[in-house]
């Protein structure tokens, strides 16, 4: 491979690890502004004398670099739930090999694009890479994890935009962004840099704007209880007692702090079946009583099917003072090989094959709950980044 191929592979990687530092806690999101940059300078130079292939190649590396880093939490998974554990490793490894191709992709039809159009592989890119990360996040192996709108959460007038047009408005800005700079680097000029600032200016201030005319609220009304109990404790089975007294002293302590008008818990914040176990679900219901506010919580449940089999769901539902439930709601989009292993509808075979992931049904439809606040719904971990 010739030094300047070379050079635009690793300019491609560096794209990739920049952007995936911008999701790690305490890095600025910030540096997701420029993050394409180096991919996409070495993108209009492979548009310009290399070949199809190339681009892919690029895409491929980049997003391998950035998936690796995103992923790498897959790593860390406890091992309690996992029949074999070194298969983590495999699953994080697999999961940015897989997941690269999006990018690979997305740099391939952008340099098409260019070369037939002659419009800059820095403009191109934005709406090809819209177009991919829809497919990335669709079908049974959906997975819309780190969409580089989401950098963003930190960055709060850019944030903004997400009222007007969800993530994907803010990921197209992403883009649109570093395109610009691209451009400004390629050609050095300075209305190049000015329409790079005027996109940097505008949400900015516009965002700011938004911020202003909005009042904080006077009290606190809802109570968001994390407990932060490690896998390995919550799913041996041996630790609900104090895992209980965990949740219920939080939030004993901040009812005589303030008096929220709701109280949410983690999904499977137990790791039990809260409401198929008696002196599980009337505790709960005490505490919604002691509160004067309901409690909400993710919980392992099951219903019976018309065959007579349990349906396992990953559900959602609430305890109110009276000592009433409300009705449950099962997760809809489940996390493919973690939840449940994708495509056992075409072979059930599939379901027999045991990795050590959750065997969940996949729940059908939105529950809404006549909350405190007002009527609200539930998205329970996964589904909270899908945009639609």
């Amino acid at each position: 491979m010739a030094a300047s191929g070379r050079r635009d592979l690793v300019l491609a990687a560096a794209s990739g690890l920049v952007l995936g530092a911008a999701f790690i806690p305490r890095v600025p999101g910030w540096l997701a502004w420029v993050a394409f940059v180096p991919l996409l300078v070495a993108l209009e130079r492979r548009v310009a004398s290399g070949s199809p292939r190339s681009w892919y190649t690029l895409g491929y590396v980049g997003g391998l670099a950035f998936f690796l880093v995103g992923t790498h939490w897959i790593a860390l998974l406890s091992d309690v739930a996992l029949t074999i554990g070194w298969l983590k490793y495999l699953g994080w490894v697999l999961s940015a090999f897989y997941l690269a191709g999006y990018w690979g992709l997305a740099t391939l039809l952008a340099g098409w694009l260019s070369r037939r159009s002659g419009v800059p592989a820095g403009w191109t890119l934005a709406p090809v890479m819209l177009l991919i990360e829809e497919q990335r996040g669709a079908g049974e192996l959906g997975f819309p994890w780190f969409q580089p709108g989401y950098t963003q959460h930190e960055v709060l007038p850019v944030l903004q935009l997400a009222s007007l047009g969800s993530v994907t408005l803010v990921t197209l800005w992403l883009l649109l962004l570093n395109g610009a700079w691209a451009e400004t680097w390629r050609r050095r000029r300075a209305s190049s840099l000015a329409v790079a600032l005027l996109l940097l200016a505008l949400p900015l201030g516009w965002g700011a704007n938004e911020l202003r005319g909005r009042q904080t609220p006077s009290g606190p009304l809802v109570a968001l209880v994390q407990g932060n109990i490690p896998g390995e404790i919550k799913w041996s089975g041996n630790h609900t007692d104090e895992i209980f007294r965990t949740f219920f002293s939080l939030c004993d302590s901040v009812g005589r702090l303030s008096r929220p008008r709701l109280f949410v818990w983690p999904e499977t914040a137990t790791g039990s079946y809260v409401r198929r176990t008696p002196e599980q679900s009337v505790a709960v219901a005490q505490l919604a009583a002691r509160l004067g506010a309901p409690v909400y919580l993710g919980f392992a449940h099951y219903t019976w099917g018309s065959d007579g089999k349990p349906l396992p769901w990953n559900a959602a539902g609430g305890w109110n003072p009276d000592g009433s439930l409300s009705q449950f709601y099962a997760k809809r989009h489940l996390v493919p090989f973690g939840e449940r292993m994708p495509f056992e509808n075409l072979v059930p075979a599939l379901a027999k094959v045991d990795l050590g992931q959750a065997e969940w049904q996949a729940g059908t439809g939105t529950v809404l709950f006549p909350g405190p606040p007002g009527p609200m719904s539930m998205l329970v971990c996964f589904e909270s980044i899908f945009p639609e």
